[in-house]
């Protein structure tokens, strides 16, 4: 059995209006093929209806008839079709109405003759199926010949600009072949394209494309964005789609093509304006090293993926890779901002989780983790400022000055040398700490009632070595040797060498610098303690800038100031007393002279 359509009722009531009443049945069981009789037992059928839609549109036909824009052959046609639907039972709304409206649409309305062979052909095999698929037939043909449209809703509609298509049959289905066309779809407010060819299913209301073509211009007026792919599909009804590989040509920013995934959704705004704020069409990019000149200002450059979501331009990559942007001063690189997504709008590039990095001299810095940063590359203003949580908390590392910088915002407007370090909480001291600086109390105030000091532990489990049985034999071996009565001096020589050997090289292996950086399970594991505790604890050393804690993956880096702390605790280092605190309204609370 031949399967066409899935037809909403809704569909129909848009096409056809509100069904007749019981009265509006067809009453009588054949047509005669004399066509002066036939019209006028039309004529008789529907003189009752209280349809005036109905009324008119079948007067219409009535009068085309009688005024002989019908010739004696199409005449035989619309009346065997008549006598065919009247076999089956089929009332004059809708099945009468719609065959009525199509065959004068095909016949009058400009479709060129093979498309009109095509459409008198399916309607006489599909009426001998079923009521129903003849009834999908006639609706899906009459919104294709009066209103160019493939799928319409109450409030949203699949429509195109051409006619060079065919009906024809696939798989058992109807099909709607497009050679080239421009699918549009609407909405209150928006509207999306698609330049393509292929196929639409109305049973089951589905594009199948081979190739298409669209660009951003509804969201971004002016600019020349193309995106081209190969074969796609869209379930109609959801008015959005993607497509896996794409190509984008964006001249503004690259010198060919980038390739990527795109996805496009038909939105609905009642202030069609505010369509410009939309978050599609989007297309995110597969590469995560591009380098693009200009779109952070002429004083940056930035390397990393690409992706556009409306008219707003991120730095989002499918392999979720960050994004650099390297901010230069006199020719001189001065800082990096790295991030998994920079959102550049408007004249200006923000980031939340942003690694910042202000490069000074000797291959030294000024560094903090994980930032937020606004920066308004048109007015050539950055702003990095921490947040209250995570990594955010943590201070600046000042490895140049050797110090840490706890302020909460730095501020540089990038044409001038001056840095400003400053807290916006203006009763907040700014606090500018040696990396060498220690005392005493401090230390002390870290163990408290534990018992082992947090800043010792964490040393000691730096300085581990790894469990090796061969170590573990030689010792025992030396320990029996030095236990025996008669002592082998020569052996325990020998014991000896080979254990320092296998020491050697077991801590080669073992490289300390490895050791970093290290997960809180592991830490919790060796100590036999508990990770939620352990986690409280390393998130203060964190705020204190001994560690930094990483939130996402629960993995510690140990920093410079605890092996100084622990150092200059074992009187193995010297130690200094500087910290500046600073609180002032009127000015930052430090400048930085870049020269």
């Amino acid at each position: 059995m031949l399967k066409f359509y899935r037809v909403t009722f809704f569909i129909l009531f848009l096409a056809v209006g509100c069904f007749q009443s019981v009265k509006a049945q067809v009453i009588v069981k054949q047509f005669s093929n004399d066509p002066a009789v036939f019209i006028e037992e039309l004529r008789e059928l529907y003189k009752g209806f209280e349809d005036k839609e109905a009324v008119k549109e079948l007067d219409s036909f009535r009068s085309n008839w009688i005024n002989g824009r019908f010739n004696p052959e199409q005449q035989r046609y619309v009346i065997k079709m008549s006598n065919k639907m009247l076999l089956e039972k089929m009332t004059l709304t809708p099945y009468f109405q719609l065959f009525y409206r199509g065959y004068q649409k095909s016949l009058f309305g400009g479709l060129n003759e093979k498309l009109f062979v095509q459409w008198k052909t399916l309607a006489e095999k599909i009426v001998e199926v079923s009521t129903s698929e003849y009834l999908g037939f006639l609706t899906t043909t009459n919104l294709l010949f009066n209103e160019n449209t493939l799928l319409k809703t109450e409030h949203r509609k699949w429509y195109f600009d051409s006619a060079d298509y065919s009906l024809e049959m696939k798989g058992g289905n109807l099909a709607v072949v497009f050679n080239k066309v421009v699918l549009k779809a609407k909405a209150e407010g928006d509207q999306m394209q698609i330049e393509t060819q292929g196929v639409f299913y109305p049973a089951t209301e589905k594009w199948e494309g081979k190739w298409g073509k669209t660009d951003f211009s509804r969201v971004l007026d002016g600019e020349n964005t193309q995106v081209e792919f190969g074969k796609f599909s869209i379930e109609l009804r959801q008015f959005q789609y993607k497509v896996d590989s794409v190509k984008l040509s964006y001249p503004r920013y690259f010198s060919k093509p980038i390739g990527g995934s795109f996805s496009d959704k038909l939105n609905t705004y009642i202030d069609s304006s505010l369509s410009q704020k939309s978050k599609h069409p989007r297309f995110t990019s597969f590469e995560n090293d591009l380098k693009i000149k200009g779109i952070v200002g002429e004083n940056s450059v930035f390397t990393g993926g690409f992706s556009m979501i409306g008219n707003a331009i991120n730095t989002n990559t499918v392999d979720g890779k960050p994004s650099t942007i390297d901010i230069f001063f006199k020719g001189k690189k001065q800082v990096t901002l790295k991030s998994k997504g920079f959102l550049i709008k408007e004249g200006v590039a923000t980031s939340l989780n942003t690694a910042f990095q202000l490069h000074l001299d000797s291959g030294r810095s000024i560094s903090h983790p994980s930032v937020n940063v606004r920066f308004k590359y048109d007015e050539k203003l950055l702003t990095v400022e921490k947040g209250e949580d995570g990594l955010m908390r943590g201070v600046f590392y000042d490895d140049f000055h050797n110090m840490s910088i706890d302020v909460q915002t730095v501020k540089w407007k990038i044409t001038e040398p001056f840095v400003d370090f400053d807290n916006y909480n203006n009763d907040k001291p700014a606090l500018f700490e040696s990396n060498d600086f220690f005392r005493q109390i401090y230390w002390d105030r870290w163990q408290g009632a534990l018992a082992a000091n947090p800043l010792e532990k964490v040393y000691a489990f730096y300085n581990r070595m790894p469990p090796d049985p061969v170590t573990d034999r030689l010792k025992s071996e030396l320990k029996q040797l030095y236990l025996a009565k008669t002592k082998n001096e020569a052996l325990i020589s020998q014991k000896t060498k080979e254990l320092q050997d296998r020491t050697q090289k077991v801590r080669a292996n073992f490289k300390k610098e490895e050791r970093i950086t290290f997960a809180l399970k592991d830490y919790c594991a060796a100590y036999g303690s508990s990770p939620d505790a352990s986690k409280h604890q390393f998130i203060d050393l964190h705020d204190a800038g001994f560690v930094v804690y990483n939130f996402d993956n629960d993995s510690i880096t140990i920093q410079p100031k605890l092996f100084n702390y622990y150092l200059m605790n074992k009187k193995a280092k010297d130690y200094d007393v500087i910290r500046l605190s600073s609180v002032i309204a009127a000015k930052p609370n430090a400048t930085l002279n870049l020269l």
